[in-house]
């Protein structure tokens, strides 16, 4: 009798993301998978219980041919973070159930749970881009200023309850600071160090920032060993704010405001040390920020 092998799924999965979206899906993924041929290991992800995924990753190194995870953005991103730190390579397929999933929209939009899942067991695997932040990875985006901080200060049962509108909500109540937040930057990138006053700063490989999709770079692909760079200017009067705004909201790109290029890296200095989101996490403080792109380092499920 022959026996056929059953592909081996580590299922990953933050038990606080969203609204215990992992919880209600996890019957569905276990039976999904074992109906296309696949066999599931599942961990729940519980820091203060000592489950983070480094030491499940590292209990179960080679034990496994895809990690499925499932969580929001920041959960994969300790996942991908830890995965680059052991060295390990294997195919990753990502139900993304957390708040704003931007990494989520960008590589599988309008995908249900059971048809990521039939791409853990029988999909191709897409190598995406990556980059690396003062030796810390991040899959979509690392930014500084006006609002940013909301994504990881709105506590997480108040982001439970009322999903993303809780970030809108939150970036409301920031506003009087974010309004006035002003950043005297340095850049260096492409061979060229340019300063200026800025209230935001975003570096990304992604398709959409905070839910909404990006406006400012033609055909942004997330493969093409590129980052795609966003600069606002800190705004002189209550009229630049409100062009600002405009620009930000039709994706309409007035350099005057708006500086927008690619680059394969870029370093970002400032005298004063800036607080960093990376892919929705508290990125720290830092006075000097050295990024660059990781071409293809991710391996994608599709």
């Amino acid at each position: 009798m022959t026996v056929i092998r059953r592909k081996k799924v580590l299922v990953l999965g933050n038990t606080v993301s969203g609204v215990g979206a992992f919880a209600r899906y996890l019957p569905r993924i276990v039976e999904t998978l074992a109906v296309h041929g696949c066999e599931a290991t599942v961990y729940p992800i519980i820091p203060s219980r000592g489950l983070t995924s480094g030491n499940i990753l590292k209990e179960c190194t080679g034990d496994y041919d895809v990690l499925l995870v499932c969580g929001g953005d920041g959960t994969l991103n300790y996942v991908v973070n830890d995965m680059q730190a052991m060295g390990i390579q294997r195919p990753v397929c990502y139900i993304p159930c957390g708040t704003t999933n931007d990494f989520g929209r960008s590589i599988e939009e309008n995908m249900s749970a059971d048809q990521i899942c039939r791409c853990a067991a029988m999909g191709r695997i897409k190598e995406l881009d990556i980059a690396n932040f003062n030796g810390r990875y991040f899959n979509y985006v690392a930014a500084f200023g006006a609002f940013t901080k909301s994504s990881y200060s709105t506590p997480q049962n108040v982001k439970n309850v009322l999903g993303y509108s809780a970030y809108v909500l939150n970036s409301i109540g920031s506003f009087p600071d974010s309004i006035g937040y002003r950043k005297h930057v340095k850049l260096t990138h492409d061979g060229i160090t340019e300063e200026g006053n800025y209230m935001y700063g975003g570096i990304s490989n992604s398709l959409t920032i905070g839910g909404i999709r990006f406006p400012f770079a033609d055909n942004p692909a997330l493969d093409d060993g590129l980052l795609e760079v966003v600069l606002v200017r800190s705004p002189d009067n209550p009229a630049d704010f409100a062009a600002i705004i405009g620009n930000l909201a039709t994706g309409y790109v007035d350099q005057n405001m708006i500086r927008c290029f690619q680059a394969k890296e870029i370093t970002v200095e400032c005298s004063d040390p800036l607080e960093w989101t990376i892919d929705g996490e508290d990125g720290g403080r830092h006075r000097k920020a050295e990024i660059a792109v990781c071409p293809k380092a991710l391996q994608i499920l599709v």
